[in-house]
């Protein structure tokens, strides 16, 4: 079997490998341009392109798929496309190009999450389990019939996104081969969708990590969670960015009687902590003040002592 493999970040790597170790042909891997990144901006390769010139894979990185990016897909002559955190829907002229069709990988028991940030809404919602759904893509935003799902996956309680992606994606490439010689074989009948139940995973934005204190100190904890490593949860201080790299829920004693949410105290451990929502609190176990080191609470307020009493984001 000959697939063209469509993949981008760390975490569609065991996809590719899977497909490889299982005798699946891979001649040619759709990626993302190289980007500039990092303090010297140079251009950085998707760690599937990496991968791919490791292996001796022909790669391709069109910036659109439009009609010269098809004809050239086109011309490996694949039974399949396999789609893994792409990153890109896949155009009409792709879906009807091949035998088998295109497979696609997503983190998400499906119909719920559809949509490209499925994992961040799982533990942006509270949910105790998820798992991991195999389709035949359509037009749709994965409204596809489904080949395969996993069975449900616990969320650890101090599960981060990147974690937790990494889990769903290493049980989808174990489920991927069986999936594609299920249904080249015929022993796997593709079950339409529910339509009814579905949900929709939106696109997350930088904004989305800035923190209202007047959330729960449970929701500001599962934003710090869902949004790492990107876009990470942020606040203001004095009119600087704050970023809070690592929070941890408790309460706490405090001698302050004001109650406005962000107001910053100390509680009686010495810990650095955070009103949030209806008197709750938050200790700020790490935080980085824009264009400085990242720091433990105690040492932060040893440097910066005049935070004590400030309300964050005001």
């Amino acid at each position: 079997m000959k697939t063209v493999f469509f993949g981008t970040p760390e975490y569609a790597l065991p996809c590719l490998q899977s497909l490889l170790k299982s005798g699946i042909e891979v001649p040619m891997i759709c990626t993302r341009p190289a980007r500039r990144a990092g303090r010297g901006r140079g251009l950085r390769q998707t760690p599937i392109q990496q991968a791919g010139n490791r292996l001796g894979i022909e790669i391709f990185t069109p910036e659109r798929l439009d009609a010269n990016a098809a004809n050239k897909i086109h011309a490996v002559d694949a039974d399949a496309f396999v789609v893994a955190a792409y990153g890109r829907m896949i155009p009409h002229q792709l879906l009807e190009a091949t035998e088998l069709g295109a497979i696609n990988v997503h983190p998400s028991l499906l119909p719920r999450y559809r949509g490209p940030s499925p994992v961040v809404s799982a533990i942006l919602n509270g949910d105790s389990c998820t798992g991991v759904s195999i389709i035949l893509l359509d037009a749709g935003m994965d409204t596809g019939p489904l080949l395969m799902q996993s069975k449900r996956m616990p969320i650890q309680a101090d599960e981060r996104a990147d974690t937790l992606t990494s889990r769903l994606f290493a049980t989808g490439a174990e489920m991927l081969p069986k999936a594609l010689f299920g249904i080249a074989h015929g022993d796997l009948e593709p079950q339409h969708q529910d339509d009814a139940s579905a949900s929709i995973a939106k696109l997350v934005q930088k904004s989305d990590g800035e923190i209202d204190w007047n959330l729960s100190a449970d929701r500001i904890e599962r934003m710090m969670r869902a949004y790492h490593p990107w876009p990470g949860i942020f606040t203001k201080m004095k009119g600087e960015q704050l970023k809070l790299l690592s929070l941890r829920k408790g309460i706490a004693e405090t001698p302050l009687t004001n109650d406005q949410p962000g107001l910053v105290s100390i509680d009686d451990q010495g810990q650095l902590v955070a009103l949030a929502g209806d008197r709750e609190w938050l200790a700020l176990e790490k935080l980085q003040l824009a264009g400085r080191k990242p720091l433990p609470g105690p040492e932060f307020l040893r440097g910066l002592p005049g935070i004590v009493g400030t309300v964050l984001g005001s």
